[in-house]
């Protein structure tokens, strides 16, 4: 689903609704997980439909960016904080 505070400001500012404040609480557990693995010297940035509110729970994926984490470190934790995601957890619970 598009962003509907994407957009391009009158001066060229590229802007999204990306805010810490229209994260699902089914998602939080997810970001509580990562925050909690990384040190202050790394930088942890969510986007996608998760960090704008129009995520679909829980069909979406959580987007993270990280700056500053090697990245083998970076997809270690993508791996594990992925098992923590309400799409994980539906997708263990769908009959195979």
């Amino acid at each position: 689903m598009a962003d509907p505070h994407e957009g391009v400001t009158p001066d060229g500012l590229i802007v999204t609704g990306a805010r810490r404040d229209r994260v699902p609480s089914a998602y939080e557990p997810v970001l509580a997980y990562v925050l909690g693995r990384v040190g202050p010297e790394v930088a942890v940035y969510t986007y996608g439909s998760v960090a704008n509110g129009t995520a679909r729970v829980p069909a979406s994926d959580v987007d993270l960016l990280t700056i500053g984490l090697p990245s083998t470190d970076a997809a270690a934790l993508g791996s594990a904080a992925s098992e923590r995601s309400p799409r994980s957890a539906a997708a263990s619970r769908s009959p195979r």
